[in-house]
């Protein structure tokens, strides 16, 4: 509920809400999906409509970060990549 609230109850791609729109079905989606290292937080979440929900194509797109203001989506992956090579020098480690 909190993402919705921070998005205000619309698509953060299309803008459109369920108050204009009888048909419209919020998602809460991963950017960064979850099988593939995504946290459940704020700065990786983002409200979809199922329209949009359903195009995306790849499922990873990471210009969604963009649509997360006051997030830097950049700063995101970045500091995701760097902890994944983290996490791989130390299992390196042992």
């Amino acid at each position: 509920m909190a993402v919705l609230r921070r998005d205000n109850r619309r698509c953060r791609v299309c803008g459109r809400h369920p108050d204009d729109n009888v048909d419209i079905v919020l998602n809460v989606h991963h950017v960064r999906p979850w099988a593939r290292g995504g946290a459940t937080e704020m700065a990786n979440l983002i409200t979809l409509c199922h329209t949009c929900h359903s195009g995306l194509e790849p499922h990873f797109d990471p210009s969604l970060f963009d649509y997360l203001d006051p997030y830097d989506g950049t700063a995101i992956l970045k500091c995701f990549d760097d902890e994944v090579a983290n996490y791989r020098r130390v299992l390196e480690l042992s």
